[in-house]
């Protein structure tokens, strides 16, 4: 499968990765994370284009974007399910720039 939202140029920038040993683990977390963003939405990439191109935009849209990437280095960095250190969500971060390109209907 190939990355449709994003591309491993710009994972390995978001995840500072500066060599090829990775790739294919990167692009594996890239499709998870394109994956969690459409099924959050309700809408396919191509679906979040063209709504966003009726709101005047071009392309996909960049909040969900940023999601895909901030998303993919999350999974990069942190490669187990759970964590011996106490964490908290960021509020409103993935949810607030997600939120208003959820179908609802």
């Amino acid at each position: 499968m190939e990355l449709q939202i994003t591309t491993l140029d710009e994972l390995k920038a978001q995840t500072r990765v500066d060599f090829e040993d990775d790739d294919a683990l990167l692009t594996a977390y890239g499709l998870a994370a394109e994956e969690a963003v459409t099924t959050y939405c309700r809408r396919s990439a191509a679906e979040l284009e063209e709504e966003n191109a009726r709101r005047g935009g071009s392309g996909f849209p960049f909040g969900p974007h940023v999601c895909v990437l901030m998303l993919a280095a999350h999974l990069y960095r942190v490669r187990e399910p759970v964590s011996s250190l106490g964490q908290t969500a960021v509020p409103y971060t993935l949810e607030y720039l997600l939120k208003p390109w959820v179908k609802l209907c």
